[in-house]
């Protein structure tokens, strides 16, 4: 990612780019990115170091989960993913990540109308074991829980623009 153009106020991390929320006017500037294309074989070829001993090692804030598993979700990662029968690790990453993807197509519903999980209850957990119905942040926090006992690196993103932004951006344009 580059950008180019003098764009004050504008923060760079690795994993977000933010503008001062105080500044007003129009900022001009260019974003370049590169946007590989990749295909399922290049994706299978994929390496870590826990499916496939030798790898790069994985980043540890990719894999860290926020406390121990429960065991019937590690149970419900492993049966998911497990091919053929066989051990989890002889799918590759890629494959894992696919499977899990089915089981939440095929076996949940996504709605925004259901509602919080009861006090006390593990939102991810029950979106997983109860409700099995919710919305994109449910689906993605219960595909990073079981992408990340996995072993497999992962991350959520979301984001949003108000409304009223991008109207005012419309019209300053």
């Amino acid at each position: 990612l580059t950008i180019n153009g003098p764009v004050p106020n504008l923060y760079l991390r690795a994993d977000a780019i933010t503008r001062a929320a105080w500044q007003t006017g129009r900022v001009r500037y260019e974003v370049v990115s590169d946007v590989p294309r990749w295909t399922a074989p290049d994706l299978r070829a994929t390496r870590n170091d826990r499916h496939h001993p030798g790898g790069p090692p994985a980043d540890p804030a990719l894999i860290a989960l926020p406390a121990p598993l429960p065991d019937r979700a590690r149970a419900l990662a492993e049966r998911v993913t497990r091919h053929g029968g066989q051990a989890r690790r002889s799918r590759s990453p890629y494959d894992a990540a696919r499977a899990l993807e089915s089981f939440f197509r095929n076996e949940f519903r996504y709605t925004l109308d259901a509602g919080p999980a009861p006090a006390g209850a593990d939102p991810t957990l029950h979106f997983l074991f109860t409700r099995r119905a919710g919305h994109c942040q449910e689906f993605s926090s219960a595909m990073a829980l079981l992408l990340r006992h996995l072993g497999i690196p992962c991350r959520v993103a979301l984001g949003f623009l108000r409304a009223l932004d991008v109207a005012d951006d419309l019209a300053a344009a």
